[in-house]
């Protein structure tokens, strides 16, 4: 059949409405300042940033912009995102007004991105900062957008620095000073130091305003600091270690209320200080009399104990001796440990060594026994030291006088007895 000329051909037309056809993914942002809000001036704000595709299909690339506000400076980009996918190009810091836009990679479906950015504010008040998740070919768009603020207050960077030398003799007593600096920029009241005891010293002395509290010593810093001012803690201690160790001190500060304001860098609160230990020893000696009255009466028996002690290194050669008085009659020698002899007045111990290097390790007593003999007419005071010395070891306390530590009980005053001619 021909019709018109055309032959087997027949056309169809259909008319009706046209649909465009739905974006299968749908970005939804999602930002919090969760435990930043307040957060002190010069101290760093970190949102908490997600991008879930919840749309049915998967996503492709897209943008993520920061725009960060004046008195801001991102200063870290971190989790799914790193610097290396934003722009403009990096490295951090990048101060405000600004806008940073990092990529999004292309996403799953219920796939999450979770990421986080710093942002260290310079100026009091309340920050407003925005994320967007570019929304085109987003299925809903509403949700690619946050804007919120983060209230900035106060704040004083204070910091803590603990000096001394760099080596230290065993035994010897050892300078430190802890120096509190308020970098601001707003004053500071209510720091604490803290200076925990450290293994290997002994002997602490710390100034007025430090108390020994538990396993620590608390130093507050008095009245209020300004920006730039510092503290100075002067203390000292005995090192009761053995030579070739190493020492370290420790030290924080903070506050007990806490510190007000808040400190924005925390990180610098916390120090330590390190220094060698080199040979040496410190010998002490400590004398007493029985009985303790400085009245004694001729015939009277009189007990000297002399308790000598070291600290630090392991002493060599150590001797100690006790010159008494022709006034006493020298009647025995009492000292476990010792090599003692008595020549004249002279009472003369030696021991080759002591045990170990520590703090304030006894060396063993030496007990001598004597008899008041006469006194001159109408009595007379009397009093003789003890020295203590080791020839194999420098004395750490004592080096302007030969490295000898002496020890002088209370003088004694003899009475003639009444019998007595």
């Amino acid at each position: 059949m021909v019709l018109g000329g055309l032959s087997g051909a027949v056309l169809l037309a259909v008319a009706g409405p046209v649909f465009a056809q739905e974006t299968p993914y749908d970005w939804t942002l999602n930002v919090n300042d969760n435990g930043h809000d307040p957060t002190p001036v010069n101290g760093t704000v970190v949102y908490s940033v997600s991008v879930e595709n919840n749309g049915d299909s998967r996503a492709p690339a897209n943008k993520l912009t920061f725009h960060i506000p004046q008195g801001g400076r991102a200063t870290a980009v971190a989790g799914g995102l790193s610097p290396a996918d934003c722009s403009p190009a990096l490295p951090l810091p990048l101060p405000g007004p600004a806008v940073l836009t990092c990529m999004l990679p292309p996403m799953n479906p219920s796939e999450v991105l979770h990421a986080t950015f710093d942002m260290v504010a310079s100026e009091r008040g309340v920050l407003n900062y925005t994320f967007v998740v570019d929304s085109e070919s987003d299925s809903n768009p509403d949700d690619n957008t946050i804007t919120s603020t983060t209230t900035i207050s106060a704040g004083a960077d204070v910091e803590l620095e603990i000096t001394g030398p760099d080596t230290a003799a065993a035994g010897s007593t050892v300078a430190f000073s802890a120096t509190v600096t308020n970098h601001g920029p707003d004053a500071m009241s209510g720091a604490v130091v803290r200076i925990p005891v450290p293994e290997g010293l002994a002997n602490f002395s710390f100034p007025a305003g430090c108390e020994l509290i538990g396993e620590a010593y608390l130093c507050t810093v008095p009245g209020t600091l300004q920006l730039d001012a510092t503290h100075v803690i002067s203390f000292g201690a005995q090192v009761a270690v053995a030579s070739a160790s190493d020492l370290i001190v420790l030290g924080s500060v903070g506050g007990s209320n806490p510190l007000q304001p808040a400190d924005p860098i925390p990180d610098n609160n916390g120090v330590s200080f390190a220094f060698d230990v080199t040979g040496g020893t410190d010998l002490r000696l400590s004398k007493t009399r029985s009985p303790a009255d400085s009245r004694l009466l001729e015939g009277e028996q009189v007990i000297f104990t002399l308790d000598p002690r070291y600290t630090g290194d392991t002493p060599f050669g150590i001797w100690v001796e006790d010159l008494l008085p022709d006034s006493y009659q020298i009647t025995e020698v009492t000292a476990p440990g010792w090599d003692c002899t008595t020549v004249g007045q002279l009472v003369r111990c030696e021991m080759a060594q002591g045990t170990v290097a520590g703090a304030d390790l006894a060396l063993g007593e030496i007990i001598i026994a004597a008899n008041v003999g006469s006194a001159p007419e109408g009595g007379g005071r009397v009093q003789n030291t003890a020295t203590i010395d080791a020839d194999g070891s420098e004395d750490q306390t004592w080096p302007t006088r030969c490295g000898r530590t002496t020890a002088t009980p209370p003088a004694s005053c003899l009475i003639r007895s009444p019998t007595s001619p």
